[in-house]
């Protein structure tokens, strides 16, 4: 049968012209209607390309729309093919970023194949926005290109690499605030395998994996893809979005791959004039035929569009050259082809970075002495901003690069080489291991490896610094974690809070911005509210917020943050209502640090049952504790009083309890806010009554 896509009326295989529009005839779908593995329903075919087809499909049990991609089955017909196919799912799955597409499930099911299941996304690919409009304004390109980036990099953080970046991949999602970008198909390519290059728009792996008019030189010439073939493809979407084609066009597909692995690109500025010169040497600087001439990471391309923008004031769809201003003397400039002096992706600060001082100077003296030094603290403490910063003030100290390894989105423990691979640009070769790969290109470099966020992948991570700090004698790792890696020769530095006035102490403005803690919130709260100042007569409440807040930077940024609405009394009387208050971090900022409960809950979720359970029982005790109090109180049911120290003891490594040793005797206590949170814990458990009757 075939069915008219324009009355939806159906018609015998004989016909091919709706007689009623004129319209040509589609063959039906048999997957339209059925049900794949009792729990989606396809609805209708959204699309079709050389991997399978796209489908809009209803998820039964939560009666929601989502969109199903079936995956060809000669792609996955093979065992070996549908289990990489699978792995590589997993990896996409745990991607979580406002501007990639959520996997939501994979499967295979008889006479369908593989599956995807995905959000459904309603919009246009921006292949579609570039034929409509022809090309797009640099005032609208800028920031769509800078959400693709900030997406690519953090795939490539956790290891995952797309291998066809191209315009159809990205989606404009239509939101109530506009339009935003998300990605698709992170991965997939490398799971499928076409026998023959058919043509410039076909999805090819293999020995050629990609889309040609996207692909990097070295995919071109059958090489390995990596991080630096995916910023190649950023480079000729970025072109497209701005002129209307793509940096090379041919009629067939030999002499396109030709013009990429042989020809310069003409430049942008050819095809529009008007086009910044900033922005143009970002775009040829991308698409380089050499991979270390590019960006090392789409993070350092999305931090040049971010310092094009400056450019733009006075840019003007249509307007002649001579129209367009000059940038300022004041306007940073993007660095010209060509590789860098000091190689790095460190991000760039959006604020103020205020004090730390003793922190920062005895981290760098420690990386002068230790190849492994790991800084350590509660969740919102500040781990990732120090060494960040500790990294940025040392770029001159390591020649060979200054790599930042984010590693909250990497969940698969094997995927911690492939994730510090991607960020210092190393490219994995077919026939040796990643961590070998690793290791022999780093044995001679002098460089910094920032590994952030570690404590979810403590083994992980403690094997590959426990090898690179063995072969590489002049490589240095600066790690954050929330408990130490334990490898030999590390260096732990406990990160304490900022600091707080005494109770009691002088309480003048003047005096107390010295404090730490009372500069940051005076700082970030001027961010929220520019006219807030510290005045005799809010003073005693900021410092008694600072105080209840333990000088921990995320709960201060989110209390600051709301002094907008709220007088510093105010804020500081909501505290007793829960940890709601400390929320409404940065959008755009992990969701672990929009919350202070989010940080909390983050740790949480990484202890074991005995861990939760000592955590939340401590909470009983208002000022600290003994060990032989805890042993009296909160040792019970499925926890003995013989495991209370060591577990104690991993609560302490995990920074959610301090030991402090008072003479002969140590005192365990538990930040305010994390008190509350475990005090919530306990009520949920039901024990309050019996721990407080212990008590």
């Amino acid at each position: 049968m075939r069915h008219c896509p324009a009355c939806s009326m159906a018609f015998d295989d004989a016909a091919e012209i709706c007689p009623h529009d004129g319209v040509a005839l589609v063959a039906e779908d048999p997957l339209v209607g059925r049900v794949i593995d009792g729990k989606y329903r396809i609805d209708q075919r959204l699309g079709s390309g050389a991997m399978g087809a796209v489908y809009r499909a209803t998820q039964l049990a939560l009666d929601r729309p989502v969109a199903v991609k079936v995956i060809a089955q000669r792609a996955t017909g093979r065992i070996s093919y549908a289990k990489r196919f699978e792995r590589e799912a997993v990896a996409i799955a745990r991607l979580k970023h406002p501007h990639i597409v959520a996997v939501h499930d994979y499967g295979v099911a008889s006479g369908v194949g593989a599956y995807l299941v995905m959000e459904l996304v309603e919009g246009e690919t921006l292949r579609a926005e570039i034929r409509n409009r022809g090309r797009l304004p640099l005032l609208e390109a800028l920031p769509w290109m800078r959400e693709i980036c900030s997406a690519v990099h953090t795939a490539h953080t956790a290891g995952v690499v797309h291998r066809d970046l191209k315009p159809d991949n990205v989606i404009l999602e239509r939101t109530a605030d506009g339009r935003i970008v998300k990605v698709l198909d992170f991965g997939i390519a490398r799971f499928v395998e076409e026998s023959v290059l058919r043509s410039p728009s076909l999805t090819q792996s293999g020995a050629i994996i990609g889309t040609p008019l996207y692909m990097s030189p070295e995919q071109c010439k059958g090489e390995p893809a990596g991080v630096a073939s995916d910023i190649y493809s950023l480079g000729c979407i970025f072109y497209e979005m701005l002129t209307g084609r793509p940096p090379f066009v041919a009629q067939e597909t030999p002499a396109i791959l030709y013009r990429h692995v042989s020809v310069p690109p003409i430049p942008p500025s050819r095809v529009v004039p008007e086009i910044p010169g900033g922005v143009e040497s970002a775009i040829l600087r991308v698409l380089a035929k050499r991979p270390e001439e590019r960006f090392a990471t789409a993070a350092d391309l999305q931090r040049a569009l971010v310092a094009t923008g400056a450019q733009t004031l006075h840019f003007v769809e249509g307007a002649e050259p001579s129209s367009v201003a000059e940038p300022s003397a004041t306007v940073v400039a993007l660095p010209q082809t060509g590789p860098t002096p000091a190689p790095h992706n460190l991000p760039q600060e959006t604020s103020s970075f205020v004090g730390r001082d003793r922190d920062l100077e005895a981290l760098k003296r420690a990386l002068a002495r230790h190849h492994v030094v790991t800084v350590t603290g509660i969740g919102g403490i500040g781990k990732t901003r120090l060494a960040v910063r500790v990294a940025s003030d040392m770029l001159a100290s390591f020649s060979d690069g200054v790599w930042l390894v984010e590693l909250a989105a990497v969940t698969d423990p094997a995927l911690v080489p492939a994730a510090i691979a991607a960020a210092a640009g190393i490219r994995e070769e077919p026939t040796r291991p990643i961590e070998r790969s690793l290791v022999r290109t780093l044995r001679d470099k002098r460089i910094l490896v920032v590994l952030d966020n570690c404590e979810h992948l403590v083994d992980a991570c403690a094997a590959v610094v426990l090898e690179i700090s063995r072969a590489c004698p002049e490589a240095r790792v600066l790690a954050t974690s929330r408990e130490p890696l334990g490898v030999d020769g590390e260096m732990t530095w406990p990160l304490a809070p900022l600091s707080v006035p005494e109770p009691g102490a002088e309480s003048s403005p003047a005096r107390l911005a010295r404090f730490e803690a009372v500069a940051l919130f005076l700082d970030r709260a001027r961010m929220s509210k520019p006219s807030f100042a510290v005045t005799p007569s809010n003073a005693e409440a900021v410092v008694e917020l600072c105080r209840r807040l333990d000088g921990i930077p995320l709960a201060i940024e989110l209390a600051a943050a709301r002094v907008k609405a709220l007088s510093v009394p105010q804020i500081l009387a909501k505290l007793d209502e829960g940890l709601r208050i400390l929320s409404g971090g940065v959008r755009t900022a992990l969701p672990r640090h929009q919350t202070l409960r989010a940080a909390v809950d983050w740790s949480h979720d990484l202890l074991d049952e005995r861990e939760r359970t000592l955590f939340r029982r401590a909470a009983v005790f208002a000022r600290g504790w003994s060990l032989e109090a805890a042993e009296a109180v909160c040792s019970g049911d499925d926890l003995d009083e013989y495991e209370i120290f060591d577990t104690l003891s991993r609560l302490v490594d995990k920074s959610l309890v301090t030991a402090e040793d008072r003479g002969e005797e140590t005192r365990y206590a538990m930040p305010e806010v994390i008190r509350q949170y475990a005090r919530e814990k306990l009520h949920e458990a039901g024990e309050k009554p019996r721990l407080a009757a212990a008590h």
